[in-house]
């Protein structure tokens, strides 16, 4: 604390004590200082007080600091403007991150990095961000905030043969499965792949699941 400080604490000591001595002869004397003087003087009082601030750590009084209050404002300022700027650039390749980058992005911790990472290998690709919400785990929050970072490029997935491929490969893909892998093989037996529409007569495969394995599938030894 330097002089200033030290004659300002000290002035207003005093003045609690002046004040505390009219208080106390205002209570002997009301006729002279009237009933309504104490109640007045004790907000102009406390008002005079409010502008120093009694510090927490010390319990001294301290003189507000208007340059230090900018100089913090501005750090603050800074601060804000750091965090924006750290936050990531959109269109990141979904399919070609790996887990690695994925868990250095907000709101992706290495548990959800790798079963991205993990289903994308299952998939053979993304051929679409919204697959993100098949992955295990995932909240739609985050769902929502992660996805307008990515895309999938081209879309180019890995696919497999719808007429050739063993019913083992077939199998371990996450849209064909066990279900789908007999009735792709079933179907084969008795008809020629000619194209891959001809799955539509493969009854009970629906539209939509039609739909979820096309970009999957191809056909190898078309005619």
């Amino acid at each position: 604390m330097n002089a200033e400080q030290r004659l300002l604490s000290y002035l207003v000591l005093i003045s609690w004590i002046v004040w505390g001595g009219l208080l106390m002869r205002s209570r002997n004397d009301a006729e002279q200082l009237g009933q309504g003087s104490a109640a007045q003087m004790v907000p102009a009082f406390l008002e005079f007080l409010s502008d120093y601030p009694v510090s927490s750590s010390d319990n001294r009084l301290s003189i507000p600091n208007k340059q230090w209050s900018k100089t913090t404002q501005g750090r603050r300022s800074s601060a804000a403007g750091q965090t924006k700027k750290t936050q990531p650039k959109r269109w990141y390749n979904l399919n070609r991150v790996d887990s690695a980058f994925l868990e250095s992005l907000p709101r992706i911790g290495p548990g959800l990095a790798g079963r991205i990472c993990r289903y994308r290998s299952l998939l053979g690709g993304y051929y679409s961000v919204e697959q993100l919400a098949e992955v295990w785990g995932i909240y739609p929050d985050q769902l929502d905030a992660i996805s307008p970072w990515f895309h999938v490029g081209d879309g180019a997935v890995q696919q497999l043969c719808a007429d050739t491929s063993s019913w083992d490969d077939l199998r371990r893909h996450p849209y064909i499965g066990f279900d789908g892998a007999r009735m792709i093989e079933r179907f084969r037996q008795h008809h020629d792949l000619e194209a891959l529409s001809d799955l539509l007569e493969a009854v009970p495969i629906t539209d939509s699941l039609y739909r979820s394995w096309e970009p999957y599938l191809r056909i190898c030894n078309a005619r």
